[in-house]
């Protein structure tokens, strides 16, 4: 089963309040870390009893193909072991609370959510191209909360704090050491079970760094209004009117074409 091992706890040993301190659990991240415990805890404790509600709510894009819809979200709120599910709570609570207080819970909620289905979509096409992804079982929120940390930091770029308690990061670095971390744990233990994590710091990374449609959309308005400007003092010369008198000149200068 693909897992994030100690790998994107990314972020996850930040310390000394790096991430937000203490202070009231939005309801919003209280409802989603007791989602995750219990689904978590029932998966299982179900899966020793003969209930494989884990094995019905994994990300696998052959069963998708089969209309078995609700993997694509089903799949973010199961972790594999007690470290996952104590380190995704964790970072969860630090970086979730203060994109609550940014967003707002309604939003928060439709970004966390539409991030599982991308991604879920996502690893459907691609495995369209490579069949033996479309095997291949997804479990856990850790990319959907690499996404977030990427998100987080670059709200605040100068904040310090301490990785693994040891080193110091800035919210820009942080960026850049969490794809780094992904990097390097997908060496360790292949690409394919890191197909998930890749392809939300993609996402995470075109939301931070990529003009959005509107800020496209005034670019080339402020760029159309720009050479209107510069055009303004030019006029039209007609072909018949090149060898004009200076007495038929525009008044203030020369025509020029």
């Amino acid at each position: 089963m693909a897992r994030a091992p100690v790998q994107n706890r990314v972020t996850s040993f930040l310390g000394g309040g790096s991430l937000g301190g203490a202070g009231r659990v939005p309801p919003v991240i209280g409802l989603l870390i007791a989602l995750t415990f219990v689904a978590t805890i029932v998966g299982v404790v179900g899966a020793r009893h003969g209930f494989p509600l884990v094995a019905y709510s994994v990300l696998i894009a052959d069963r998708l193909r089969s209309f078995e819809l609700w993997r694509s979200f089903s799949w973010v709120f199961f972790e594999a072991d007690p470290w996952s599910l104590l380190m995704s709570c964790m970072v969860l609570y630090w970086v979730g609370r203060e994109l609550v207080l940014r967003w707002g819970q309604g939003r928060f909620v439709v970004v966390y959510l539409s991030l599982s289905m991308a991604i879920a979509a996502l690893v459907f096409s691609l495995s369209l191209a490579y069949r033996p992804l479309g095997a291949l079982p997804y479990l856990g929120s850790w990319p959907i909360l690499d996404a977030l940390v990427i998100v987080w930091a670059s709200y605040y770029p100068t904040r310090q704090m301490r990785m693994f308690f040891i080193v110091t990061l800035s919210g820009a670095q942080l960026v850049w050491a969490t794809v780094g971390m992904t990097v390097v744990m997908s060496l360790f233990y292949g690409l394919e079970s890191f197909i998930p994590h890749f392809l939300a710091e993609a996402l995470a990374l075109a939301w931070v760094y990529a003009p959005s449609p509107r800020e496209l959309w005034l670019e080339r308005k402020l760029r159309g209004m720009e050479s209107k400007r510069r055009a303004s003092h030019l006029h039209s010369v007609p072909r018949e009117s090149k060898d004009a008198s200076e007495s038929e000149q525009p008044p203030g200068g020369r025509w020029l074409n």
